[in-house]
């Protein structure tokens, strides 16, 4: 229930258990209808087992935020992470940015902010203080294979976030090396819907 945002939702668990049965995870997991798309294109591509890794690794991300898990966060992220963060403007003059082309006029002007990993956490741990309610969800997903790179995949997710003081949707971006044990985010770009 988030009552600052007029909402509420009902939220499923995963919980990874090791050979023995003891529980040694527990994540939000992604809605039944993503999860079904990503078992038929595992089936088709035969490549259900990676596309597993990337579904657990969405839904601890997830999970990070909706549980604003500043070490779990921190974990995901590579030290090397680029992440470029877009905010609606309001009328004021803008001096460094990143620019996207916008469609039509009922697009929002945005301006687009490069962080590094460390002032990205600083400003994500502010932002977890300071907003009643949070809420992440992502109504659509794409899974997709970075060159000849072993290991590297993009991730590409429509994402709707709502605080208490600030939502938004538009599509997330997240370039995740699973070659690791640990897979780890290279970049993370948002753009508006």
């Amino acid at each position: 229930h988030y009552p600052s945002l007029n909402k509420q939702t009902a939220e499923y668990l995963v919980f990874d258990c090791d050979s023995s049965g003891t529980v040694n995870d527990v994540n939000f997991s992604l809605s039944n209808s993503l999860y079904q798309t990503f078992v038929n294109e595992g089936k088709e591509n035969g490549d259900w087992q990676k596309r597993q890794v990337m579904v657990k690794f969405t839904e601890k991300y997830r999970t990070a935020y909706l549980g604003r898990n500043m070490t779990m966060l921190d974990s995901l992220f590579s030290d090397d992470a680029v992440i470029i963060v877009g905010r609606e403007l309001k009328k004021t003059k803008i001096k460094e940015e990143y620019r996207y082309a916008k469609l039509s006029e009922e697009q929002p002007d945005i301006q687009y902010l490069q962080y590094t990993k460390d002032e990205y956490l600083k400003k994500q741990a502010q932002k977890f203080k300071s907003e009643k309610d949070m809420f992440l969800n992502f109504s659509s997903f794409a899974i997709s294979k970075k060159n000849k790179q072993a290991g590297m995949y993009g991730l590409s997710m429509r994402q709707s976030y709502n605080a208490t003081n600030y939502s938004d949707e538009g599509y997330l971006f997240l370039l995740v090396d699973f070659a690791k044990e640990s897979p780890q985010i290279y970049v993370r770009s948002w753009q508006p819907q």
